[in-house]
């Protein structure tokens, strides 16, 4: 379960954020997550219950911004969405497509005092 590791990386950037913003206390968290990004939303979400324990973000709600799979077809030059990996273009039906959003999982914002 990566997803652990991922949330105990997000629980320090919001510390390092955080302070260099000069928050002492976080009360909300807005985390971008691509629609691709491989990481389970619900094992994300229990895994920073857990490793926000005991620090800055300790009572911290998580709110996640799903961004959807979208990619470029090098055979038709359009930008179309993708709701699958290995799925074809929903314009042309071909596969040379190059993903352009839908992999990032991004801390947008944070909100405390």
């Amino acid at each position: 379960m990566h997803e652990m590791a991922l949330a105990a990386s997000l629980v320090d950037l919001i510390a390092e954020q955080a302070h260099a913003n000069g928050l002492a206390h976080v009360k909300r968290v807005w985390l971008a997550l691509g629609a691709h990004a491989a990481v389970d939303e619900s094992a994300l979400a229990f895994g920073f219950e857990v490793a926000r324990r005991g620090t800055i973000a300790e009572d911290a709600e998580l709110c996640v911004e799903r961004v959807p799979g979208r990619a470029y077809c090098m055979e038709c030059s359009d930008t179309v969405d993708v709701t699958a990996r290995g799925a074809p273009c929903p314009v042309c039906g071909g596969y040379q497509l190059l993903l352009v959003a839908g992999e990032e999982m991004r801390l947008t914002a944070l909100e405390g005092n």
